[in-house]
């Protein structure tokens, strides 16, 4: 039987809503979480009226043994509220980039450098994607997962638009911007396998998939009855692609076809985050709002296993690129020969709390 073990927790300061592994070789023993919080308390002395200020922490976390307590804060950067990041799966002209989208409407790109052997993140680049001073960045995606030939990023926000942004003579620059969805666009996800299509979900219950080099939409799909608010396309299996929304279900799609799902799993609470395994591609880490996490195995759109660490509001989680060799040596546990395991990070709001865990799935089941 699978299982997620908690390994430890590390209480944030503010808000914790979003988490990623990085999954460069060598560094993949580091870790981000980014937080989001409502500052109601200042005012304004222009008008003398109450100002609400969205602030952030970026936190730069690394896997240690046991005996300095199995997680180690390497760097707490302060910013705007956070919505989103993505580390870039491939280096950039041998650079390891992280980006973060906020609630002022930038994105940022920091590069993972060293001093001596400590790693720590540098602020190397700033764009102003929107001007509407109440327009939040929600999601993003890079789109160098199986190539980084033509890096872009995409960025949706909270007015249903998406923005393109390309990397050109070393730096990133806005290449358009499209207006996709009648409110909030939650969530956009590349075609890792063709990036130059991704896909889109907003609050108006629409899927869509934009062909860029056309600039429109040539697949805008209802099936979920409520706010879209997760997506990605797997990195191990081409046309596959993964939903989810606030009507609680997670839908499984060949691209191909998109008029119907492949399957249909029905989690119990709304889908913020869903994130394929990159090592394998067969199991789906899913946090599931007050629903807690779980992981569901793809081949059969099942849950195999439940984590309830989490009271309030889960809404960060994702996969270790750690191997398994390294995370028995880091948790100083006997090797599973029964089972694969990996590390999940798992973050929530209210309750300020991030998790690490233990995910033990047996072998036969894989």
């Amino acid at each position: 039987m699978s299982s997620i073990e908690k390994i430890t927790t590390f209480t944030t300061e503010l808000n914790a809503d979003t988490t990623e592994w990085c999954p460069i070789a060598d560094y993949s023993d580091l870790f981000v979480c980014g937080t989001y919080q409502l500052n109601e308390t200042e005012k304004t002395s222009k008008f003398n009226q109450e100002s609400v200020q969205r602030i952030g922490y970026l936190y730069l976390f690394q896997i240690c043994e046991e005996n300095v307590g199995f997680i180690r804060l390497l760097q707490k950067l302060s910013m705007p509220g956070i919505l989103d990041c993505k580390w870039f799966r491939m280096k950039i002209e041998e650079h390891i980039f992280l980006a973060v989208v906020n609630a002022v409407g930038e994105l940022r790109i920091l590069e993972l450098l060293k001093n001596g052997n400590e790693p720590y993140l540098n602020e190397v680049q700033l764009i102003k994607v929107t001007t509407e001073s109440n327009t939040l960045l929600l999601s993003l995606d890079c789109s160098c997962a199986i190539t980084n030939n033509d890096v872009k990023i995409i960025v949706s926000n909270s007015a249903g638009e998406v923005t393109l942004i390309s990397y050109k003579d070393g730096s990133f620059v806005v290449d358009d911007c499209w207006k996709l969805h009648q409110f909030e666009a939650w969530i956009v996800a590349f075609n890792y396998w063709n990036t130059n299509v991704f896909f889109s979900g907003g609050d108006d219950c629409k899927l869509h998939c934009f062909d860029i080099r056309v600039g429109r939409t040539t697949i805008s799909n209802t099936t979920h009855t409520a706010g879209v608010t997760s997506m990605q396309m797997s990195p191990k299996q081409e046309n596959t692609l993964v939903s989810g929304s606030y009507d609680e279900k997670i839908l499984l799609w060949d691209i191909r076809n998109m008029k119907i799902p492949i399957n249909s799993l029905d989690v119990g609470g709304g889908v913020w985050r869903l994130k394929w395994e990159s090592k394998m591609g067969h199991e789906i880490c899913a946090s599931c709002m007050y629903f807690g996490s779980v992981v569901v195995n793809e081949s059969n759109t099942e849950i195999i296993a439940e984590y309830k660490e989490h009271k309030s509001i889960n809404y960060g989680i994702d996969w270790s690129l750690l191997s398994e060799e390294k995370i028995y040596q880091n948790l100083n546990i006997d090797k599973c020969e029964d089972f694969k395991c990996n590390l999940i990070t798992v973050c929530s709001f209210y309750d300020n709390l991030l998790s690490l865990a233990l995910v033990k799935i047996p072998k036969e089941s894989t």
